[in-house]
């Protein structure tokens, strides 16, 4: 994952990850959220927007593009804001309310996965939440893995929850919809999970 980073020369700002509609949504599904920790940032959006709606809230972005890292910091440097370079897997994190990945999971491998979700889930709060959302479709068909993700995300996640009670249920449509989402509810000893196709 850190070669495709590496590669990227635009400047974050200007990168297709500021999607208004989809941060809008996350925005609106982590409403609530005191702690958030945004893992793949890319840019300041979903900072500024929950910011903006909860001036107090802490935040986390994690990326492993400098470039977006030092913007980030440029732009936004308050006390209950941080930003940091480098994989999730290698930065010492406390307990989250939250944690986000989005329109970057399909760039990580099965291992990479599998050890963001581990880390995930060890440092989220008792009735914590994950969220998800990545692309229905590789629109530059570099591979068919898109729409197989969240099925693998889900399999992946109950290997760390097998011991809690789980309940899963899909809305939308993913034919004519650009995106996916999986919320992930984590509550003393339930784990809901909701898929969802969204625009």
């Amino acid at each position: 994952m850190k070669d495709i980073c590496d590669d990227i020369k635009t400047h974050c700002s200007k990168r297709s990850d500021a999607d208004v509609d989809v941060i809008t949504r996350i925005s609106n599904l982590i409403k609530g959220c005191q702690r958030v920790c945004d893992i793949g940032f890319g840019n300041t959006a979903l900072a500024e927007m929950l910011l903006k709606e909860c001036p107090s809230i802490f935040y986390c972005g994690i990326d492993i593009n400098g470039i977006c890292v030092d913007e980030a910091k440029k732009k936004l440097s308050k006390g209950n804001i941080h930003f940091y370079t480098g994989e999730m897997t290698e930065i010492k994190l406390p307990q989250f309310d939250c944690f986000v990945i989005s329109r970057v999971i399909h760039h990580m491998t099965a291992t990479e996965i599998e050890a963001t979700l581990r880390t995930v889930i060890y440092n989220l709060n008792g009735n914590g939440k994950l969220v998800i959302v990545d692309s229905i479709r590789d629109f530059s068909n570099r591979s068919n893995r898109y729409l197989y993700l969240p099925f693998y995300i889900l399999t992946q996640t109950y290997k760390f929850l097998s011991s809690y009670e789980l309940t899963c249920r899909c809305v939308g449509n993913a034919a004519i919809n650009k995106y996916w989402a999986i919320v992930m509810d984590v509550s003393e000893n339930r784990a809901s999970y909701l898929l969802e196709f969204i625009d």
